[in-house]
């Protein structure tokens, strides 16, 4: 949203959006329409096997991301965000980050219709 004219996309490898998380399906759907609407495309069912570096026709470095199902994209950035115990936010700046590494974040509950208790998360 702060830089609308670079190209975001989200590939996630299962059907819906939030697949391990306990949740109702119109929290994930409602959380699949937020991106969408943010301008970013997504990719569902789609699996990324590999990267790797090339350069691009323009001579810059750029990553080939090929997928299980014989999808290859060129991205210039990639971020990988699966379940890992070390934190990948090294492109944040340092004033968002704890100690850990991880996201500084203050939570507010928010009363819902979908759920009673909502956790929004926001940068500290």
């Amino acid at each position: 949203m702060l830089r609308p004219h670079i190209k975001v996309v989200l590939i996630h490898s299962h059907s819906k959006l939030l697949s391990a998380e306990p949740l109702p399906d119109e929290v994930k759907d409602c959380a699949l329409n937020l991106i969408i609407d943010a301008g970013v495309d997504v990719l569902l069912d789609c699996r990324m096997e590999r990267s790797t570096e090339r350069i691009g026709d323009d001579g810059v470095k750029c990553l080939e991301l090929n997928f299980a199902n014989g999808r290859t994209m060129i991205a210039s950035h990639l971020i990988m965000a699966v379940s890992r115990s070390v934190p990948s936010t090294e492109f944040l700046p340092p004033a968002v980050l704890g100690a850990d590494g991880y996201v500084k974040i203050r939570p507010r509950c928010v009363d819902s219709p979908l759920s009673r208790a909502w956790l929004w998360l926001t940068l500290a």
